[in-house]
């Protein structure tokens, strides 16, 4: 599937949407939104897909970023009044269908949802100042679909709201179902409007929120309040209330000053009655507000009865009395006749000692003592020692009260850390998670380092292993500053943003007993770095200590990357024995096999399977599964199932499972490095780039994303922004980078560089890096094993790179061709760029010149290089020449010495030798090989006549060019004035460079001719046209051997033959000053005058600095009675020789 631009995913998805493929458009729509966010009529219309499929939610995600990017868009605003009002939000559906109105008037859709908004509002006023639109575009957090509506409703009617808030009441004491693991259980208690802070609703109800943990028994002051809007605030003083006027009377209810009669405890056998005094009833107002009062006793003051509840007994909630009416001084009128709340006995003031009361003495006249007590005053002595004993005695019932609580808590924390570690220990999501919840719980009871650093690791873990919460890990590690007791959390974090210099750093840092975890975070620091042998010892050692899943994963990740494939294997199927279908495991698994290439036909079935159970798992609440799959380790699952998919050629089936994954909206920086991946994979490069882009923006410190980003370079052709992408600091931290730059620089013909770059990881090991290094081994001439047949398309190109240096451009080409049917990722250009060169190698120079052409679409330096060379060698020099100044002119100052001096050769047999001579120095500074600026220099000495220095220049260029044939045949062509020492090592050479290529006869038989070995000459030239007849090659290479055919036949004065051969010669290189000369001579021999100085002329053309070719001109000139060439040519010829 090729990807669509702008316009054509908004059709395809609104033809889709037609046709009711709802499912269908909204994939189209996603995947279009990936490279073009700010499409706001792409997200409409995936806006109505998703309202056709009752997906509410996820319409107003969508409209919401819709108006944040446009938002003056009617129909934004009309998909999402209609999903809130489908979602039973009316009143913030009609401020939103208000504002399309506005924005769209006259609209019958806009119109008729707007009547039906008001039908179930019954209100047409202003809209509800809770709605999102009243409230400035802020973001409603209970409307999104990524968290639960647990708060109020705040944005129904007053009437909904009362009938929901009463339902939320008679449920607050009942027990929700149970959850996996410790939760927050939320209480709705009604609170009096002065019992506290907050804003009472408009039936005079005010909630409060009591949030309990499951280690620990809910305290009395645990409640905070949620103020409901709308309702009367208390004015600052507590004079009255905002608005003025009374507060209306509502009820009240708080919590019990006494148990009710019949719950108290029986009085023990033989105990005395005891009496106490009751305070004097207060007249003329309301009694003093006790404390308020709960629907249900709370758990402290359960826990005092002695005896249980008799059978059959209701419990203390079922049988407390109705609430009665707030009394309050200033604020409501006052009741005479109050009657009391308390039980018979029992104070309204808080808890009084229990037994039956006496009579209460007359207003006015203080109680009778009892009969016979005779009080004696108290001596100062004795005072002092009852507030000593009293003292004491209060002081040692705190100090107990505090060391039993102090029990007690140390009990719980202890079971909490048992609890905790026994979840921790099978490394799954659920698991950690009740760890991470039990050590919050500890942490928060005893605020000590260790408690936080022992919170801080488990979030690490989460963070780093399954993906859970890195943000909330990150900001508990910056509130405990540089405490060594959590060095094992911040390594985790390290690891997490692919520093592993700061990882290292903590390691080290961290206390010596911190456990196994330490040879495992230096495991994976190694890992991080491509030091395999030290990653492999670290975490064998960790792994023998305890052999916990996560640490199995990285230990076969060390075995991979040292191409230990079996052991890597065994390490995972022993973990996995020992524990089934565990999803880390999984999935590490079934990664490593495909990044190995070792998934045939059988296992990618079997994998693909295992991978649709995981994700089934984690598409259940998290209580109903078996194991616990994160939403990462979800999304992981699908990227992977896509990646295998595009593995066994079914493109469809992974760009449905892509865009599932995507859906997700995993907000993670490994998820979104291996989407990138995934993306690059499935041949969506731009899709790929502009997710690496955003990706970058986010998480600038990502090395993964920055290799990624890379290989989107070079999958474009962009290969100098790929090696700029990857600065030295930054590959010196990663092998992979480094596999991706030196890749880059081989494209670009930059050995050097790609040799330095390896030579950095010298000790790591991977497929990418082997593939670097096979292809730096064949580009330097070495022995290179072959990879053989391979899926993967670098050895691919590793294998065609080895057969064309061996000169079978044909097997590259068939080694090639097939894979443009699949999908190629990075290697998308690099093959396709290969595959020219072997179409250009094979002297196919139609399918050379059309696969060049398809590339040139990249502004590739590189591509418009081979191409003027392309040129040169298929007979056209001057579009050489045309190609050749254009990249300089485009290049400037970034032109490479392989662009100068390719310019230098062009220019040379071009007839521009003193143009060429200019870039001799620039071209040097630029790094170009300094036996190729010896051959370049030879080359324009030999256009002046300066057979000597062209020869001295050939000698030099001869140690470092090895089988350059440009070289070799030119030094043939001086042989005779080179000196005995040049001719020794010309012949060495030539023997030994060309060995077993049809050239070495070429050069063999310019040996011969300047020997004056003619027949020999003969013999050798005769060969060589019958082994390029065998063997194709490029025109320029074949001009040569016509040439030596043609210079023996001018020799043996075979006018007719020699003509035939120059011509020929002449035909395929155009640019060959020799062939013009010979063939002068023999056309002026066969009588044909004229045409010999015509050729004269463009050989003076090629020449202009040859003594020799303008004088013979001239001499020629004159003989076809041309006076006027004579005279320029003897004129011209003359000037030069002044000028030496």
């Amino acid at each position: 599937m090729s990807e669509m631009s702008h316009g054509d995913f908004i059709a395809r998805g609104a033809a889709l949407l037609e046709q009711g493929q709802y499912q269908e458009a909204v994939k189209t729509c996603r995947l279009g939104l990936l490279s073009r966010p700010a499409a706001v009529e792409g997200r409409v219309v995936l806006g109505r897909a998703l309202m056709a499929l009752g997906r509410y939610d996820e319409v107003l995600h969508e409209m919401r970023v819709a108006v944040e990017t446009s938002p003056n868009e009617a129909l934004a605003y009309m998909l999402r009044g209609e999903a809130l009002l489908r979602k039973g939000d009316s009143a913030s559906a009609r401020a939103a269908l208000r504002l399309a109105a506005g924005l769209l008037p006259g609209d019958a859709r806009i119109a008729e949802l707007l009547e039906e908004t008001e039908l179930a509002t019954g209100q047409v006023d202003a809209p509800d100042p809770t709605s999102v639109y009243a409230r400035g575009g802020q973001r409603d957090e209970t409307e999104t679909k990524h968290y639960p509506r647990a708060a109020p409703d705040l944005g129904q009617p007053n009437a909904q709201r009362n009938e929901r808030l009463s339902e939320r009441l008679a449920s607050a004491t009942e027990t929700e179902p149970a959850r996996a693991g410790p939760q927050e259980d939320t209480l709705l208690v009604p609170l009096s409007p002065v019992a506290g802070p907050g804003h009472s609703t408009s039936n005079g109800w005010s909630l409060a929120v009591a949030k309990k943990n499951n280690t620990e028994p809910l305290g009395d002051d645990a409640l905070v309040e949620i103020p409901a809007p709308g309702s009367p605030r208390a004015a600052p003083g507590g004079q009255g209330f905002e608005g003025g006027g009374p507060r209306p009377p509502v009820p009240r209810a708080g919590r019990p000053s006494a148990p009710p009669p019949g719950m108290g405890p029986p009085p023990r056998p033989g105990a005395p009655p005891r009496s106490v005094p009751l305070p004097p009833p207060s007249h003329g107002g309301a009694p003093p507000p006790g404390p308020p009062m709960s629907p249900a006793m709370p758990p402290p003051m359960a826990a005092m009865w002695d005896r249980p509840q008799a059978p059959g007994q209701q419990p203390a909630a079922a049988r407390q009395p109705p609430p009665l009416p707030s009394q309050h001084a200033g604020a409501f009128p006052a009741y005479h006749s109050a009657p009391s709340m308390a039980p018979p006995g029992l104070a309204p003031q808080g808890r009084q000692p229990q037994g039956p009361a006496p009579a209460a003495a007359p207003r006015g006249r203080a109680a009778p003592a009892p009969v016979g007590s005779r009080r004696k005053p108290r001596t100062g002595l004795a005072t002092a020692l009852w507030v000593l004993v009293g003292a004491a005695v209060i002081g040692g019932g705190v100090l107990a009260g505090f060391q039993i609580r102090d029990l007690r808590l140390r009990r719980q924390i202890e079971a909490a850390e048992r609890r905790g570690a026994e979840s921790s220990a099978s490394d799954a999501w659920l698991g950690w998670r009740v760890a991470r919840d039990g050590l919050s719980s500890i942490a928060a009871a005893r605020k000590t380092p260790e408690s936080r650093a022992a919170l801080a690791r488990a979030q690490a873990v989460l963070a780093f292993e399954l993906g859970d919460g890195a943000g909330e890990a990150a900001a508990l590690l910056r509130s405990m500053g540089p405490d060594p007791r959590a060095s094992v959390a911040r390594a985790y974090m390290a690891l997490l943003s692919g520093d592993a210099v700061a990882s290292a750093r903590e390691v080290d840092a961290a206390p010596s007993d911190s456990g196994p975890v330490l040879d495992y975070l230096r495991g994976r620091t190694a890992l991080l770095v491509g030091d395999g042998k030290a990653a492999l010892a670290s975490l064998q050692k960790a792994y023998r200590v305890e052999p916990r899943p996560f640490f199995a994963v990285a230990l076969a990740q060390a075995h991979a990357s040292l191409d230990r494939w079996d052991e890597a294997e065994k390490v995972l199927a022993g973990a996995l024995g020992k524990v089934a279908e565990h999803p880390a495991l999984v999935l590490a698994r079934i990664q490593l096999a495909h990044r190995m290439g070792k998934l045939d036909a059988a296992g990618s079935t079997a994998a693909l399977a295992l991978l649709d159970r995981l994700v089934a798992e984690s598409d259940k609440a998290p209580a109903a599964q078996r194991r616990g799959v994160s939403p990462w380790q979800a999304a992981l699952a699908l990227l992977t199932k896509a990646q295998v998919q595009l593995r066994r050629g079914e493109r469809e089936a992974a760009l449905s499972s892509l865009a599932r994954a995507l859906e997700l909206q995993v907000d993670e920086q490994r998820f979104a490095e291996s989407a990138v991946a995934t993306l690059l994979a499935a041949d969506l490069v731009d899709v790929a780039g502009s997710v690496a882009k955003r990706g970058l923006a986010a998480w600038p410190h990502s090395i993964a994303l920055r290799v990624e980003a890379a290989r989107v370079e070079v999958a474009q052709g962009h290969l100098t922004d790929a090696i700029e992408g990857l600065p030295d600091a930054l590959i010196a931290k990663d092998p992979a980078a480094v596999a991706v730059r030196a890749r880059a620089r081989l494209l670009l013909d930059d050995v050097d560089g790609a040799r330095r770059d390896l030579e950095l990881v010298a000790a790591a090991s991977s497929p990418d890096l082997r593939a670097a290094r096979a292809l730096l081994g064949a580009a330097l001439g070495e022995a290179v094993e072959s990879p053989g047949p391979s899926e993967r398309p670098d050895l691919r190109i590793v294998e065609a790179r080895l057969a064309r240096l061996r000169g079978e451009p044909a097997k590259a080409v068939a080694a090639l061709r097939p894979l443009l049917e699949t999908s190629l990722g990075m290697e998308r250009f690099p093959v396709r760029l290969e595959l020219a060169r072997a179409y250009r190698d094979s002297a196919d120079y139609p399918g050379a010149r059309s696969a060049y052409n398809e590339l040139m679409s990249v502004p590739n330096p590189q591509l418009r290089l081979e191409t003027a060379q392309l040129l040169l060698e298929d007979s056209d020099p001057k579009r050489a020449r045309e190609h050749i100044e254009a990249l300089l002119r485009d290049e400037g100052d970034r032109a490479t010495g392989a662009m100068l001096v390719e310019a230098m050769r062009i220019r040379t047999l071009t007839g521009a030798p003193t143009q060429a001579e200019s870039l001799a120095a620039k071209a040097a500074a630029a790094g170009a090989p300094p036996w190729m600026l010896q051959r370049e220099a030879a080359r324009i000495a030999r256009q002046r006549d300066d057979l000597g220095t062209a020869a001295e220049a050939l000698g030099k260029a001869l140690d470092g060019s090895k089988a350059d044939l440009d070289t070799l045949l030119m030094a043939c062509d001086v042989i005779d004035s080179a000196s005995p020492t040049l001719v020794a090592k010309l012949n060495k050479a030539v023997d030994e460079r060309l060995a077993d290529q049809p050239d070495l006869l070429v050069a063999q038989g310019k040996l011969a001719l300047s020997r004056g070995d003619v027949a020999k000459a003969s013999e050798l030239f005769d060969k060589a046209a019958q082994r390029f007849k065998e063997r194709p090659v490029s025109a320029r290479r074949l001009a040569q051997v016509s040439f030596g055919a043609g210079a023996l036949a001018v020799g043996r004065k075979e006018w007719v033959m020699a003509r035939r051969k120059l011509e020929a010669a002449i035909e395929f290189d155009p640019s060959l000053l020799d062939a013009y000369t010979y063939l002068a001579v023999a056309l002026a021999r066969g009588g044909d005058l004229p045409r010999a100085v015509g050729l004269l002329k463009t050989a003076a053309e090629l020449a202009p600095e040859s003594v020799l070719v303008w004088q013979t001109l001239a001499d020629y000139a004159t003989n076809a009675r041309d006076g006027k060439t004579a005279a320029e040519a003897s004129k011209r010829a003359a000037t030069l020789l002044r000028r030496k």
